[in-house]
């Protein structure tokens, strides 16, 4: 069970205490959400996932986001035990909640994991590919890794925010590589254009060697070393804005600036990276979560 109607009536009387212990398990409010919406959403969720629990105890099949989980596709709780532990150490939660299954899409070769949410409905879930059921790894991909990822997106999710989000998520990772350039591609459309850059060099070879022989490459060559710089130089300036906004908070909440840091929004990080005065700003937050962040940290 997600909460109890005692929790919720709590919720919807911001009780900071029983609020902190939500906050502990990955259940953020969203930036202008008060208390009692912050309850009726809670209660939504915890009925839509009541439903599903229903369903899986009684080995029924799931329909949800366009797909169709059949029994035995369930994730147990057992592979959750590592990945909960890393994002706590992380960022101090750790979610026991969620739905996950073990399941390929159309077309997935390569596909590893995702992560559902719409919180207006309200409906969360994530999916793994099926060959982890079986094992812990599958070619780059590692199922405590990849778990702790996407349950890092889930709790993010309240926050509507984007261009920090795959750099918080690829903390998690083991590996310094990832944890380092891990979030570069942030949105569909970075990849797109790295892969459409990458192969105006194949275009461009295959033009000269069969159709055009004096035609010049460096127009071809051109847009990929573009893209990567814009790339490489946006993703720097994001960790910077990181770095600076988190050496604020640490003058506020010490060792748990991180944890705080990973409930800011995309704009909140942005200004407490360039406030004067930590202390007075982070004083002059009245939403629900900031009260949240100080009852906690």
């Amino acid at each position: 069970m997600l909460c109890t109607p005692e929790q919720l009536r709590l919720v919807a009387s911001e009780n900071l205490t029983a609020l902190a212990d939500l906050d502990a398990r990955g259940l953020f409010p969203a930036p202008s959400e008060t208390a009692p919406q912050f309850a009726q959403r809670l209660e939504r969720l915890s009925a839509h996932l009541d439903k599903l629990q229903t369903a899986v105890q009684n080995n029924g099949t799931w329909e949800q986001e366009g797909f169709s989980f059949p029994p035995g596709s369930h994730i147990a709780s057992k592979y959750f035990a590592a990945p909960a532990e890393t994002t706590r150490k992380r960022y101090q939660f750790s979610i026991d909640w969620v739905p996950g299954f073990f399941i390929n899409p159309t077309g997935s070769w390569l596909f590893g994991g995702c992560a559902y949410c719409d919180w207006e409905k309200p409906s969360v879930l994530f999916i793994i590919r099926r060959s982890f059921q079986k094992k812990e790894r599958w070619l780059f991909y590692h199922r405590d890794e990849l778990l702790a990822h996407e349950l890092c997106h889930i709790a993010r999710m309240p926050l509507d925010s984007l261009s920090f989000e795959e750099t918080f998520a690829y903390q998690t990772s083991p590996k310094w590589m990832r944890r380092t350039i891990g979030g570069i591609f942030y949105q569909q459309r970075d990849s797109l254009l790295f892969l459409f850059s990458a192969l105006a060099l194949l275009v461009g070879q295959c033009l000269r060697q069969f159709l055009f022989s004096a035609l010049p490459l460096w127009p071809f060559w051109l847009p990929f070393p573009l893209v990567v710089l814009w790339l490489t130089l946006r993703y720097a300036g994001l960790r910077r804005t990181m770095a600076r906004a988190q050496e604020k908070l640490a003058q506020v909440f010490g060792e748990n600036a991180q944890a705080v840091l990973f409930r800011c929004t995309d704009a909140e990080i942005a200004e407490i990276a360039d406030c004067g005065n930590a202390h007075e700003w982070v004083k002059q937050q009245s939403s629900l979560r900031w009260k949240v962040i100080r009852q906690r940290f």
